[in-house]
């Protein structure tokens, strides 16, 4: 399949990868996530079926007091 993995990783693009790869098995082919990643932001055990996009986005700043 092809995988579109954008946002928090090392290197985002375009992956040609096995059927039924996980999303968390995705982000390593796309380098891992950088030190920003939000990894609550997608479900990293979901098997990946067909062509789809992978968006990690950023952490959400903490507000201080």
């Amino acid at each position: 399949i092809t995988v579109h993995i954008a946002g928090e990783v090392q290197y985002p693009g375009l992956y040609h990868l096995p059927l039924g790869i996980s999303t968390y098995d995705a982000i390593k082919a796309a380098g891992g996530s950088t030190d920003l990643a939000n990894l609550d932001s997608v479900n990293l055990s979901s098997k990946l079926m067909g062509n789809k996009k992978i968006t990690l986005r950023k952490r959400k700043r903490s507000r201080s007091s």
